[in-house]
């Protein structure tokens, strides 16, 4: 149903005052039934104190509607004590035989409707207490909305309920969530994805504190089927201890990291940091095959494995809500090795192509980055998914020299992803979004093989594997993509299946024969290219969402791919 008012709607009151009691008449200018479910306005008179004195005040009278704030105007706000209406017995009783009650809305405890009379009538309760000796002194308030709109035009309040887990909000956690899986991946596709950790003071006191333990499946081309479990401890102030182990069949890694979440505020923020340190040992995508595989010599039938040991020192400064500065210090000993455990250092393929920087197959590497990362984005609270907004990200990473390597090198790159809601088509209720994500970088100075741009596979290029379409200096890609609903449903473990139209394109922008070894030559990848496709998502319970995506790319080749937790 809708309530109507008009451009200056009244209330009247009447009191009814005793000894003992105070009575409040209500009369609204309008008499139509309200179901309590669909009450969306309240009155709030102020604390009417009881003295010996003759006059209290009401107070501000206040009227929220629909989420906007409005006031009332009181035109007497005078009221009579107990002691005050014994003197006015006699004059009160001969106003009350002249002039007839207000209206009185009543209403019944368990009734599910309040009654509003028409003018003139009288209320029993109202009677009642009449009979009890109490005068009443008849005050009347005018409404007039605050806003010229308002007051120009009839309007209408649309008085269903609100069910307000539906409605999109805006969400920090984009911004702060350390999804399970990431600690060990230096690099998510082309350039490396930051992960700040931060909260606001609702956020601790939502967050759940105590010890977690998660394990997952996953797989890609470099490590093949393998799994991750974390083992970890949470704080009250937003602090985190988090071990977390992956093996399969062609990785091995460990990462161990103390995090304190930097805490914003309106007015003021604290610094967050994360002290880690960590062991990755896996095939590299630069060395994998693009169209021509390339193993290592002495009769090994095996790609390269890049070998990673070190730490890492980076800070969170947020200079608001949305924005925030990531300063960092890494350190890495890198071996190129032909398995997991395997101390035999192997610098050059079987071509003669180097595999690492320095002629003995180990480097050291100690860089200082600076990234700035920016994220407003507005997500839906039923579907978990995000609808509209802005991500962003520009970072820097100097390479100092030290060791046999002695490489001195900067690594520039960025990214951006930008969500549009639409409703183009979609198959059950829920969100549409249009997204697009736009990538570059470029490195200048010593470029060590496994430290070029990679191109392909499901964090770049879909269409093609793990870096089968480039391996470059330098870079860029693109992805367009549609998501929309299939069917909303809630199992015991998966809910919320959803499908996405994709394409993508990505360049090494013709710098593979400037990277130390070629990788990307000598393996006959393209360089350039593109892929369309489809996904089906769907969201499970331990792991967020799950993604498999199916490709085409331009060449006329498919690939398939399983990814855990959303491409952006």
């Amino acid at each position: 149903m809708k309530l109507k008012y008009a451009k200056h709607s009244k209330i009247s009151l009447a009191l009814a005052v005793g000894a003992s009691s105070i009575g409040i008449a209500v009369t609204p200018s309008w008499a139509e039934t309200l179901p309590k479910s669909a009450r969306t306005t309240t009155a709030s008179l102020g604390k009417i104190s009881k003295s010996p004195t003759a006059i209290s005040s009401i107070g501000q009278v206040s009227k929220s509607a629909t989420g906007s704030n409005e006031s009332f105007r009181v035109t007497q706000t005078t009221l009579e004590t107990a002691e005050s209406s014994q003197n006015r017995a006699s004059q009160t009783s001969a106003e009350s035989s002249e002039t007839a009650l207000p209206t009185v809305p009543s209403a019944s405890p368990n009734s599910d409707e309040m009654e509003v009379r028409e003018p003139g009538a009288i209320d029993p309760q109202l009677q009642q207490l009449q009979r009890q000796g109490l005068s009443t002194q008849q005050f009347a308030i005018d409404y007039r909305p605050q806003e010229p709109l308002l007051s120009a035009r009839e309007i209408q309040f649309k008085t269903e309920p609100v069910d307000r887990t539906q409605l999109p909000q805006t969400e920090l956690t984009d911004f702060t969530t350390v999804q399970v899986g990431q600690l060990t991946d230096a690099v998510r596709g082309p350039f490396r994805i930051e992960d700040p950790v931060l909260f606001t003071p609702t956020d601790l006191e939502e967050r759940e504190t105590g010890f977690f333990f998660s394990i997952f499946p996953n797989s890609n081309r470099a490590k093949g089927a393998y799994g991750v479990a974390t083992l970890g401890a949470t704080g009250s102030g937003g602090n985190i201890l988090e071990l977390e182990i992956e093996g399969g069949q062609q990785t091995a890694g460990l990462d161990l990291s103390y995090t304190q979440a930097a805490i914003v505020t309106e007015n003021d923020s604290s610094i967050g940091y994360r002290i880690s340190a960590f062991t990755a040992r896996s095939p590299n995508d630069n060395f994998l095959a693009g169209g021509t595989t390339v193993f290592l010599p002495m009769g090994f039938r095996h790609v390269p494995w890049v070998n990673r040991t070190g730490g890492e020192v980076s800070l969170f400064v947020p200079s608001s809500k949305n924005f925030v500065f990531i300063p960092r210090v890494r350190y890495q000993n890198v071996q190129i090795s032909r398995g997991a455990f395997n101390d035999e250092d192997i610098p050059r393929d079987e071509r003669g192509n180097r595999l690492s920087f320095a002629d003995d197959g180990t480097d050291d590497l100690l860089s200082v980055g600076l990234a700035a990362q920016y994220v407003d984005v507005t997500r839906d609270r039923l579907a978990d998914v995000a609808v509209e907004g802005t991500k962003f990200q520009l970072g820097t990473e100097q390479f100092i020299p030290i060791g046999d390597a002695d490489v001195t090198a900067n690594r520039l790159s960025g990214g951006l992803v930008q969500y549009f809601p639409t409703h183009l088509f979609g198959f059950a209720e829920g969100p549409s979004v249009f997204v697009m994500g736009l990538a570059a970088g470029t490195f200048i100075g010593d470029l060590p093989p496994y430290e070029a741009f990679s191109l392909g596979g499901s964090s770049s290029v879909r269409g093609y594997g793990d870096g089968g379409l480039g391996s470059g200096r330098s870079f860029v890609s693109a992805t367009l993509e549609y998501r929309f609903p299939i069917a909303n449903f809630r199992g015991d473990t998966i809910q919320n299946l959803r499908g996405a139209l994709f394409v993508d394109y990505g360049s090494a922008l013709g710098s593979q024969g400037n990277v130390t070894g070629q990788p990307g030559e000598e393996r006959d990848k393209p360089g350039n290219g593109a892929g369309f496709g489809i996904g089906l998502g769907a969201k499970v319970d331990f792991l967020n969402y799950v993604w498999v995506d199916f490709a085409l790319n331009d060449e006329g080749r498919t690939a398939f791919s399983l990814n855990v937790g959303e491409r952006f």
